[in-house]
């Protein structure tokens, strides 16, 4: 099934120094159902993840990025939407995944139910991990149904915000084409990109709207 062609490729992961690496590929088998999860380290406290579940009657996925903070780390569904989220739970060769606690004084109806994708929850055992440098293949598996835009201005720029003051080393060059999750936060006049560079850098963060082009499927 195509949710799955993120999980069954020899995924990469990059090494870190600052933190344990908990890059790998996880999973849950039984019970006529399949769950993966696929952990790349992106720099010295951040991951990507794509996850999935499948069974006779249900089919939820996702993909993002989140922080890790000493054995945990969160992902939130939009960058000023506190409530709907998951948390990662890093144990021994194991991760709990686990929809983020409900915030007490919030209205009820401001809180994510999951009804949509509660499968992907569950303790998923480490399957197996392997050290090589990511590859421009590899990176594009890791993504459910992508927006994709090419960079329309010579040199453009990769912000740390939505404020557009502070940005990042990197720059990616017109023609050069980034993706947009799924589950990316959104924004009035910016989009929060990813990228492989040339080099093999990972890069994420805002992009001006006007910089870019969308590439339609």
């Amino acid at each position: 099934m195509k949710i799955f062609a993120a999980f069954i490729f020899t995924f990469a992961f990059i090494i870190a120094k600052a933190q344990k690496n908990y890059s790998g590929y996880y999973s849950i088998e039984g019970n006529g159902s399949y769950k993966g999860l696929t952990l790349i380290k992106i720099d010295s406290n951040h991951y990507k993840f794509s996850i999935g579940a499948t069974g006779k009657i249900f089919a939820d996925d996702g993909d993002g990025i989140f922080e890790v903070k000493k054995d945990s780390g969160v992902f939130k569904l939009a960058q000023d939407y506190n409530v709907c989220g998951i948390v990662f739970k890093f144990l021994n060769q194991k991760v709990e995944v686990k929809p983020l606690p409900k915030e007490k004084g919030l209205n009820p109806n401001e809180i994510c139910s999951w009804d949509f994708g509660s499968h992907i929850f569950g303790v998923y055992p480490l399957t197996k991990a392997q050290k090589r440098e990511l590859t421009k293949a590899d990176f594009e598996l890791l993504y459910i149904e992508p927006s994709k835009y090419e960079v329309i201005k010579e040199l453009a720029l990769v912000y740390i915000d939505t404020l557009g003051s502070n940005h990042k080393q990197q720059k990616i060059k017109k023609g050069d084409v980034v993706i947009c999750s799924a589950w990316a936060p959104d924004s009035n006049h910016f989009i929060f990109v990813e990228y492989l560079s040339s080099q093999g850098d990972f890069v994420y963060g805002w992009m001006r709207k006007e910089d870019l082009q969308i590439i339609k499927k």
